[in-house]
């Protein structure tokens, strides 16, 4: 019988991979599935794949197109049929007794998840650091099996990380919830890990550190999370929904929106670009608060406090005054005190190429005039965050935009449509104009009508 299934998403990790897979061959617990995906290595990745399953039969190696780990992932499940489930990246690795340790927790206990620490290996210094949990172990109240529920303050989205690897899930119970990961490029496997821990009725921690993390790669997608910057608020809200659909909510309110906080201001602080962090600090700023309300509870209400001012400042100041502030705890870093660098701050803030989502309600149809850069961005975020219920693109150009393979209409499509708003990503003022005057002689109402500047 097989007790384990491991499943291991595999993209351009040759560098790692080795190390990666001798740590699963080498396991105490000897009855495991090793399933592998390759999710369109361009490196020499599958060769390495399927020079291991050559060596040991228990390997299982799938290939897609490249459609990132979640994907991978969800194939790999697939086809496991192990009574546990256990997730690991490539470029990281297991002790060897650390299946051995859970499956027989998760045995003895009959639990649905099993956690357990973890250290971090830096790639850029090398050093190997373990995570203290001091303020994790304030919500555990020394329960050996505990369900989320049970948690003072509910606190689940405290003692643990949104993420796969450090955890073993019994595969009937993943089956039974019927989740999935995310297909997004990065943040992935925050709904899945933190829904299947929401909703366990059993569940244990275990304080040997079984899993290495390797952090600082450059080319890991955690590095490069700022080309999708959006998947991180669209994580926390899919988590939210389901909390609302299972009628959990209520229960979780403090402890996820507490996780909402600690996770925003990391994640801005995250961003390797200045674009990325722009993008992220207005979306918190001008949607994402209207979306989970952290600020209708009081300071008190949060377990750090010096979190909640961070975030509090971020929906309050303008991205200007909020650098300003950032550069004044900094104020002995020459970097951040250049001009060079206050000159791209001030860019950045008079830009504001962030969709304003405060000036509709969600859930609408939306005619998106303008096709320019400024249009483009707009369109991308409004389909990416589903904000729209219809979204519909126009541009006066638009036979243009369609020979360079942009998807715009042309704007007297809005005669034949039924919509709510109409919103102007043109930032010229007179071409504004004239177009808010041809909308006006369409019969459109002027409350309907937003804009490019508009407060």
């Amino acid at each position: 019988m097989v007790k384990v299934s491991v499943i291991i998403p595999v993209y351009n990790a040759e560098r790692y991979l080795k190390k990666c897979l001798d740590s699963i061959c080498v396991q105490t617990l000897k009855e495991i599935q090793i399933i592998c995906v390759n999710d369109g290595s361009t490196d020499d990745s599958l060769k390495i794949l399927q020079d291991f399953a050559r060596k040991d039969c228990r390997f299982i190696v799938l290939s897609q197109t490249n459609q990132y780990a979640g994907v991978a992932r969800n194939k790999g499940m697939k086809y496991a049929v192990g009574k546990y489930l256990a997730f690991l990246d490539a470029d990281d690795y297991f002790e060897p007794d650390m299946l051995e340790k859970m499956y027989l927790r998760a045995e003895e206990d009959n639990l649905e998840v099993v956690m357990c620490r973890f250290s971090r290996y830096d790639e850029q210094t090398g050093e190997m650091v373990i995570p203290g949990r001091t303020f994790e172990d304030s919500f555990f109240h020394d329960k050996e099996v505990f369900s989320g529920i049970s948690l003072k303050h509910a606190g689940i989205f405290q003692i643990t990380n949104g993420w796969a690897w450090d955890k073993l899930f019994r595969t009937d119970f993943v089956q039974q919830c019927g989740y999935e990961f995310s297909d997004f490029r990065s943040s992935e496997d925050g709904f899945f890990s933190y829904m299947l821990v929401a909703r366990a009725k059993r569940m244990s921690y275990m304080d040997d550190i079984l899993v290495t993390h390797r952090v600082n790669e450059l080319n890991s997608l955690s590095s490069t999370k700022e080309k999708n910057w959006l998947n991180g608020f669209k994580m926390l809200l899919l988590i939210k929904d389901e909390l609302i659909e299972r009628d959990i909510y209520n229960i979780y309110e403090q402890s996820f929106l507490n996780r909402v906080v600690s996770f925003l201001t990391w994640y801005l602080d995250s961003m390797n670009s200045f674009g990325a962090y722009k993008n992220c600090y207005m979306y918190m700023k001008t949607y994402m608060e209207s979306q989970v309300g952290v600020l209708k509870h009081s300071r008190e209400y949060y377990f750090q406090e010096e979190l909640y001012d961070c975030y509090q400042r971020v929906i309050t100041l303008s991205l200007e005054e909020y650098l300003y502030w950032e550069n004044k705890k900094h104020i002995n870093n020459i970097y951040i005190q250049s001009e060079t660098i206050r000159k791209q701050w001030r860019t950045i803030a008079e830009r504001g190429w962030v969709f304003p989502y405060h000036l509709m309600e969600k859930g609408k149809t939306v005619v998106l005039y303008g096709a320019g850069k400024l249009g483009q961005a707009y369109y991308s975020q409004l389909a990416d965050s589903g904000f729209c219920r219809e979204l519909i693109w126009v541009d006066k150009q638009y036979d243009k935009y369609a020979y360079m393979g942009v998807v715009v209409q042309k704007p007297e499509i809005i005669t034949q449509k039924k919509f709510d708003y109409i919103f102007l990503a043109v930032k010229d003022k007179d071409s504004q104009k004239e177009v808010r005057e041809w909308l006006f002689a369409q019969g459109v109402a002027s409350e309907k009508i937003k804009g490019f500047g508009q407060k």
